[in-house]
């Protein structure tokens, strides 16, 4: 499992720990309610359940001794959670995240009462979410505590579902004391609302999660806002950031993501996955930084995939290019651009492989004619029309 999860296209079982960051609370003037509201899943493999549990729990033991590993208990000892983070970053898991911005939420349903609306809302956010990637899946969540939102979940798959019963779903409850990988979603759910959550927001941010973007196999914030992005690319201070631009590639991106996200076909769900890692990066990482070629390629390997350089940059990147969707790429890897440079970073790039490749034809195409005393026209053939245009309009 990684980045680009191929579960929903085989049988293998998932389990899936999931918390909830936040409350339901949609007073926002009192004390102690949230501005967002996460959930947080734990992604584990069958055949690595036994593993993971044991390495976790001695994580645990190590930083918590007979305490929970709760994001809450170490509040602002950034070095710590660094370290939990790089330890529980090497355990064969993944990072499913859903964030809704509850004072948003408001804005878009327009309703005065707002608990039940937002059960609906979420239910069918996270079947979708969850039901695309995944085909057999089991969700287990804390046994004490609020579980209203699992409760609701289940008796929406229930009735979605009459015939079937839980359709590709099974539900397990689970005291969190017995179950270090129920106190690991915790721990990444509060990692995560550190981003999010207006009285917790930290500088570190983006650090923590520099450490464990390997693990994310979705990050997904609701609703997607562009404004949003404007304001924490400005407050990076990026000096060549150019508004319009990186508007521009999101939309484009945002769209080709929900155009192809439910297509069979495993060339798209790979160009799908590729893009949403660059707005992972982008929005959670940094902005300015292209992702090495590397780095993909090793995401890619690691869900079983046989990717190489050449299926990369002609089945993925040059067909969503051929979308339309921008992607800027240079000798350092590729991103979702969001200035005038990385636009030229492109073109500059492509110029080094396009002009030589060029004038290597031209001199072959009068090296030909010259042979056969201007009998033979290698560009004469009407494939290559678009091609002989270009030359002799450059003559």
């Amino acid at each position: 499992m990684s980045l680009f999860p191929k579960e929903r296209f085989n049988d293998n079982k998932t389990y899936a720990f999931i918390d909830e960051t936040g409350n339901y609370g949609f007073d926002f003037d009192k004390e102690g309610v949230s501005s967002h509201f996460i959930i947080t899943a734990i992604l584990v493999n069958d055949k690595d359940l036994v593993e993971v549990r044991k390495e976790c729990n001695e994580i645990r033991n190590k930083y918590f001794q007979t305490g929970e590993m709760k994001s809450q208990s170490i509040s602002k000892n950034d070095v710590k959670r660094f370290m939990i983070l790089a330890d529980v970053s090497k355990l064969q898991f993944n990072i499913f995240s859903i964030i809704i911005d509850k004072r948003k939420f408001r804005e878009h349903s327009n309703i005065k009462t707002h608990k039940k609306t937002f059960f609906k809302f979420l239910n069918k956010l996270v079947h979708r979410e969850l039901h695309l990637a995944y085909q057999n899946l089991e969700l287990i969540r804390d046994e004490h505590g609020s579980k209203e939102f699992m409760d609701e979940f289940k008796n929406y798959i229930v009735k979605k579902y009459p015939l079937t019963l839980f359709g590709d779903y099974q539900f397990s409850f689970i005291d969190s004391k017995d179950d270090t990988l129920i106190q690991l979603a915790d721990f990444i759910g509060g990692t995560i609302s550190l981003g999010f959550e207006e009285h917790r927001k930290r500088q570190n941010y983006g650090n923590f999660m520099s450490i464990i973007k390997h693990k994310v196999t979705a990050l997904k914030e609701w609703p997607q806002s562009y404004e949003d992005y404007v304001f924490n690319a400005e407050s990076i201070q990026n000096p060549e950031f150019n508004e319009s631009i990186a508007k521009y590639s999101l939309r484009l991106q945002n769209e080709f993501i929900r155009d192809n996200s439910s297509s069979p076909k495993s060339e798209i769900q790979d160009q799908v996955r590729f893009l949403r890692y660059l707005e992972f990066h982008m929005k959670y990482i940094n902005s300015n930084k292209y992702v090495s070629t590397n780095e993909i390629i090793t995401n890619f390997d690691s869900s079983g995939n046989k990717l190489n350089k050449h299926y990369l940059r002609t089945s993925i990147v040059a067909k969503i290019r051929d979308a339309g969707v921008l992607v800027a790429s240079s000798s350092q890897g590729y991103k979702l651009p969001v200035s005038e440079k990385e636009i030229y970073d492109f073109i500059n790039h492509s110029s080094t492989i396009i002009i030589p490749m060029l004038t290597r034809l031209r001199l072959c195409r009068e090296g030909v004619s010259m042979a056969t005393n201007n009998q033979l026209d290698i560009l004469d053939k009407s494939e290559y029309k678009e091609l002989k245009r270009y030359f002799e309009l450059n003559k």
